[in-house]
């Protein structure tokens, strides 16, 4: 079994040391650019199963 974790890409909120609790925040420019490297580096792992919290 392989294991990945993945945490989501620096939001604004996060960059302005902004708490965001359980609102959902906007990816900044460098957020974006994490989410597609992350794309890239999963896109041809066979994945049977996502947990998301």
């Amino acid at each position: 079994m392989k294991l990945i974790i993945v945490r989501h890409g620096q939001t604004i909120e996060n960059a302005k040391k902004i708490c965001q609790g359980q609102s959902l925040g906007t990816l900044s420019e460098k957020g974006i650019k994490q989410a597609k490297k992350i794309g890239e580096r999963l896109k041809n792992e066979k994945i049977d199963k996502i947990y998301v919290s």
